[in-house]
């Protein structure tokens, strides 16, 4: 059996933006995500430069400590046990349901498939 999958809508959560709109106005303009970084506040590791996610602030292993744009509609117990780009994901996914146009309650049971014609 062959499946197929449809992209329907676009989530961005990136170091140039966070939604289609500022993406692809960042792409234009030219505008790169880099900044300067101290991670771990250990400045001995010699990474200096990163593209960073803005808008989250998740640089603690401690899940309850992450913010997020309002925007999105984390459920605490679903984030408990990512990374943070764990969460980076679960938004650009719900990112990718508003551009579909997509009800994420329809989702839900699982994958429906469409039958081939």
């Amino acid at each position: 059996m062959t499946r197929r999958a449809l992209v329907t809508g676009l989530g961005f959560i990136t170091p140039i933006g966070n939604d289609r709109a500022k993406v692809t106005e960042h792409l234009r303009q030219g505008i790169h995500g880099f900044e300067m970084v101290e991670f771990l506040s250990n400045p001995r590791l010699t990474v200096r430069v990163a593209g960073t996610i803005k808008d989250f602030v998740a640089n603690t292993p401690h899940w309850r400590d992450w913010r997020y744009p309002e925007k999105f509609s984390a459920v605490r117990d679903a984030i408990r046990g990512l990374a943070p780009h764990g969460l980076y994901a679960f938004c650009a996914m719900q990112e990718a349901l508003a551009d579909a146009q997509l009800d994420p309650d329809a989702l839900k049971g699982g994958p429906k498939f469409i039958p081939e014609d």
